[in-house]
């Protein structure tokens, strides 16, 4: 994780086989429904990040067949004072 331009990124990378489009895109549908269950745990966090801060803090994922996937999260960062 890492502070940029005000934002919290987090990044989660594997070397895995990869995604395929299709599969990202169900990650993007709102409305779709998956029979094989196999976006639905990212669309469901895909959904809560866009609903409890902003559109723009929705799920970036890059994946290259034989490659792995890199999914990234960037959350609004808000400096708390310290305290005693």
């Amino acid at each position: 994780a890492a502070r940029n331009n005000g934002h919290l990124r987090i990044q989660v990378k594997d070397d895995g086989v990869g995604m395929e489009q299709e599969v990202i895109a169900r990650v993007f549908n709102q409305n779709g429904t998956d029979s094989d269950n196999t976006s639905m745990g990212l669309r469901n966090v895909n959904q809560r990040l866009e609903r409890i801060y902003h559109p723009s803090c929705r799920l970036q994922i890059d994946s290259q067949a034989q490659r792995g996937t890199t999914i990234t999260l960037d959350l609004p960062f808000v400096e708390q004072p310290a305290t005693a």
